[in-house]
């Protein structure tokens, strides 16, 4: 079998993938997959790339004729490759399983390619498409795509699933995260930020922003100059928050300049004025109980959520969390916060019932465009410009989001890891089987990179302790599940890091204050992940 060479066309991929595939052809097929790591590697990959375009052609196209996506992007790839229609060669000795290598990079390319024309447009017109909301707001639940983490890798024939297969997929998902998500220094510590020297606020241009977003590409220290610039003194959010004209969403966004007891009042204040519910300022004000978490050392080299808080701290949290499940009872994520606490608290029968609440549930969400927007407000109400307190908000819509989902992660999988150590497998499995799904949960309903960012390195955390857990107990089934799920997530991986890469060219593109002026706007209404859908 290693000898023997096989060419699989695009057709025939796209074929097996409809189920279309003649049987002598999908024969081959799965001899070839069953010979090849990067063959397999490369079909998950398609399967990725299909599900993606399913899932935004199903926003895009809604109320128009039925499309095969997949066949439409099949025919693109094949007249842009149309001088290499053979595309996959295997010699076992000679390959190493990578991203894919073959053909189907004319996809990206095309991808690329339609990036270029978006961005072009764009600069030509200075438009991102028709007035109307053309993609839905984060509360709209039912109309999600499905959540990624659903995805059904390859497992060819006659290959029986163990750890040694187990440790190569969970090797090349930490390989993956690395070369394509390693951003730390966009989530520095509010210690770390707040170093640097606090700016004008009147003095800040919205080419300021721009330029330093330009720079954050190749300069991390530029994010942390970003954060420090989006960051008010405690005495001028202090100005804001007694400011009997404000908005009550401008104090939302102050109030995490205050210190907590002095937040947590403004905080009451700000949700009895507003005209309707807004789950984004109860999770603020629930977050006022957190206790802010230390600097990362060599035995705690990252904080948990919960960390240094009390006892009195843990219950009145759990008593706003009540409140908040009230106002949105279908948001996943309040399930995890409340079995966070829980388990902090040594309940572990409720805190396990929260997990399992968690698991029925199909939508999490930090409100990372609800934050970004009340902060735009109480930048401009501290005196920035409005187009400069926009487009910073924009360009930093999330990362405050990242670090809370993260943190709560770190906190769950701690106390995973107890009961694992005091022999209590079943529970810390629960524990992390909750989380991989929460991250799945989070990811798939993101509309911000930074929330799917977090939401994949949720599930990333997640798999390491399922990983060990599985090791040590021999099963077989679970490890294969595992598999599958850590391969599905190097393909969400590869698609968010496309998408990462285009926002840093669009930036790097240059434009007018109109341009950029409607580009924030574009975030702040749907979330970074929608600019290149909802453009011409």
């Amino acid at each position: 079998m290693n000898d023997r060479e096989h060419d699989i066309t695009l057709d025939a991929l796209a074929d097996s993938l409809e189920g279309r595939l003649p049987e002598a052809q999908a024969s081959e097929l799965r001899d070839a997959l069953a010979a090849s790591a990067e063959l397999r590697a490369d079909y998950l990959w398609l399967q990725g790339v299909a599900h993606d375009l399913d899932a935004i052609g199903a926003q895009v196209v809604k109320g128009a004729p039925e499309i095969d996506v997949v066949d439409a992007v099949m025919r693109a790839v094949d007249k842009a490759a149309a001088s290499e229609k053979t595309v996959h060669t295997v010699h076992l000795e000679k390959r190493q399983p990578a991203r894919p290598s073959f053909g189907l990079w004319g996809a990206v390319a095309l991808a690329a390619a339609a990036v270029v024309v978006i961005m072009g447009l764009m600069f030509e017109f200075g438009l991102f498409g028709p007035s109307g909301p053309s993609a839905p707001v984060v509360s709209q639940g039912p109309d999600r795509p499905p959540v990624p983490g659903e995805r059904v890798a390859v497992i060819p024939p006659g290959e029986t699933p163990g750890s040694e297969r187990l440790d190569e997929a969970m090797e090349r998902l930490a390989q993956e995260v690395a070369e394509k998500l390693d951003t730390p220094s966009k989530h520095a510590d509010r210690g770390g930020f707040l170093a640097t020297a606090a700016p004008v606020l009147g003095d800040v241009t919205q080419d300021d922003v721009v330029a330093l977003r330009q720079a954050a590409v190749s300069d991390p220290g530029a994010w942390v100059r970003l954060k420090r610039m989006a960051t008010l003194d405690a005495a001028t959010a202090a100005e804001v928050v007694s400011n009997p004209d404000v908005s009550p969403d401008a104090i939302v966004g102050a109030a995490a300049s205050l210190p907590d007891e002095e937040a947590r009042q403004w905080l009451v204040t700000a949700v009895g004025r507003m005209d309707q519910q807004k789950p984004y300022a109860g999770l603020t004000l629930a977050s006022t109980y957190l206790a802010q978490p230390a600097a990362p050392t060599a035995e705690q080299p990252a904080p948990a959520l919960f960390d240094g808080m009390t006892e009195s701290d843990l219950r009145a949290f759990l008593s706003e969390m009540a409140a908040l499940q009230e106002a949105d009872p279908e948001n996943a994520l309040l399930d995890a916060l409340r079995a966070g606490a829980l388990l902090r608290l040594g309940d572990t029968e409720g805190a396990l019932a929260a997990l399992a609440s968690l698991q029925g549930k199909d939508l999490a969400t930090a409100y990372g465009l609800d934050a970004a927007r009340s902060q735009q407000l109480a930048l401009a109400a501290a005196g920035m410009s409005e187009e400069s307190a926009r487009m910073l908000s924009a360009v930093l819509a999330g990362s405050d989001q990242y670090n809370m989902l993260c943190d709560l992660a770190r906190d769950l999988l701690q106390s995973g890891q107890a009961y694992e150590a005091q022999g209590d497998p079943d529970t810390a499995r629960q524990i992390y089987e909750a989380t991989q799904r929460l991250g799945e949960q989070v990811t798939g309903n993101a509309r911000l990179s930074e929330e799917s960012l977090a939401g994949i390195d949720v599930q990333r955390m997640a798999m390491e302790g399922l990983e060990s857990l599985y090791a040590d107990s021999d099963l077989a089934g679970e490890m294969e599940r595992l598999t599958t799920s850590a391969l599905a997530l190097v393909s969400q991986i590869n698609s968010l890091g496309g998408m990462l890469e285009a926002l840093d060219q669009l930036f790097l593109g240059g434009g007018d204050s109109s341009f950029w002026n409607q580009l924030s706007e574009q975030i702040l209404q749907f979330g970074d992940l929608s600019v290149f859908e909802s453009a011409p």
